[in-house]
This record gives structure tokens, C-alpha cells and sequence, in this order.
């Protein structure tokens, strides 16, 4: 298998880490999540992946705001709450010389049921309905748009303080900094709205409120479709 594939078991540096191999399991969802905490199955999960030899694991998308709905099979990273859980899961997965990423999401205006069947209100950049789940959001104010900025940076603190060795942030799967790219779905006509540079505003503020909430020794990447494939979606021109 070296032969065929000679960096796959060679280290790869990233900022201040250097993971043993290229093999990384992805942010994906697992549904071992209890009132918003993982619990022991999620830690066992992710540490049977670190022992089958993965240099680096992304757990799933954490809820960065209240304002993003959710159910108890989400993490909720806007409480103290998951940093126990967290913490528990860094140190099961560093046990086998793994390295541990958190992800940071916000859905935007891709808002779903919560526990009691209820659907909440979506906040998005502006108010251009979502043809995936059925909503019609609301157009956030600026106040609340800065608001989310903090709650990015609070999120990925509690990572750090866990432990982990680093946060991505999910603007993948029309996720809420995709929304905010996108002039198709960003009407806006403040600081995050019009131009490029101004609806790139969004997600640069929220990566440096993150990065002065993590200092320099924790890695911050982000997570991002080239082609959403979608009508409305983010296309490969405007990614680049």
C-alpha cells in the first residue's frame, strides 16, 4: 500500500500541529448526542477510529447560536455544558496519537424541527426562503449578525478549553456563512451585504473573533463546497 500511495502514512504540518498521517475521518453526524452533550458511545466512536489509526478526527457540527434551531441530537456548542464531553473526547482519541478538530455551524435560513415537533424561527441573512427544509426566514438584524460573530469565537473557546486541537468552521452545505457569500441570497444593504468584500465581512469577522478566542497554538479552518450544486447555491466562480 506505500507503494501505491507514499504520503498517505507521512505527517502532515498544519499551523502549530503536525498530524502523523493523512487519514482523517470527516464532520459527519452520529446521532450519540443526548440533550445537546455527547455521551460515552460518541467518545468510544471517535476513539475506535483513533486506534484503527486515523491521524486526525472532525467531530460534528456544533451549534454555534440559540437562534440556530436544533434538536437533543446536536451538539450544542453555546453552553459550557459540552466541554466535559468534550474534553473526554480529546483525551480518549490523543491516547492513540490522534488529533481532534471541532466544527462550528449555524444553519441560517436550512432551519429543522426541534424535540417537541415545533419548527422555530429561521434567521438568515435575508429573508429568501429555503426550498430544502420549507422556511421562510427572517432577515437578521446587524446587532444579531455581530452577535453570531461572538457566538463562532465563544464556541471555538470552549473547543480550546477542551482540549481540542483545533475548530473548523463548517461554511459548507449552504450553512450560514455560505448564505452570506452568496449574492443570491444576500440582499442585505448593511456592513454584510452588496459588494464581495462586504458579504465576505460576515465570515471575516467571525474568523478573527475565533482566532483572538483561541490564541495561536489551536488550529482554525474552515469547511467549504466548491460547486453547492443548487440553483441558489455557491457555484466554483464565485468560490475561487
Amino acid at each position: 500500500m506505500t507503494d501505491n500511495f507514499p504520503h498517505l502514512f507521512s505527517p502532515l504540518t498544519i499551523g502549530p500541529l503536525t498530524v502523523k498521517n493523512r487519514i482523517f475521518s470527516t464532520g459527519h453526524m452520529t446521532m450519540m448526542i443526548n440533550g445537546g452533550v455527547p455521551n460515552d458511545d460518541f467518545v468510544a466512536y471517535h476513539a475506535a477510529r483513533a486506534a484503527g489509526g486515523a491521524g486526525l478526527i472532525i467531530t460534528e457540527a456544533a451549534r454555534v447560536h440559540a437562534s440556530t434551531s436544533t434538536s437533543g441530537l446536536a451538539i450544542d456548542g453555546s453552553s459550557d455544558n459540552c466541554i466535559a464531553a468534550y474534553a473526554k473526547t480529546a483525551d480518549a482519541v490523543h491516547a492513540h496519537g490522534c488529533a481532534i478538530f471541532g466544527q462550528l455551524s449555524h444553519g441560517g435560513r436550512s432551519a429543522y424541527g426541534t424535540n417537541d415537533g415545533t419548527r422555530a424561527v429561521a434567521y438568515a441573512p435575508s429573508a429568501t426562503p429555503d426550498e430544502r427544509f420549507h422556511n421562510q426566514p427572517r432577515a437578521m438584524t446587524t446587532a444579531m449578525a455581530r452577535d453570531l460573530v461572538a457566538g463562532y469565537g465563544d464556541t471555538a473557546r470552549r473547543m480550546a478549553i477542551a482540549g481540542l486541537d483545533g475548530v473548523e468552521i463548517l461554511a459548507s452545505h449552504g450553512s450560514l456563512p455560505a448564505q452570506f457569500l452568496n449574492p443570491r441570497l444576500n440582499y442585505r444593504e448593511d456592513e454584510y451585504g452588496g459588494s464581495f468584500d462586504r458579504r465576505l465581512g460576515f465570515l471575516r469577522d467571525l474568523i478573527a473573533d475565533a482566532r483572538g478566542k483561541i490564541g495561536d497554538g489551536v488550529v482554525l479552518g474552515m469547511r467549504i463546497s466548491g460547486d453547492e450544486m443548487s440553483h441558489d447555491g455557491l457555484t466554483p466562480d464565485l468560490v475561487i
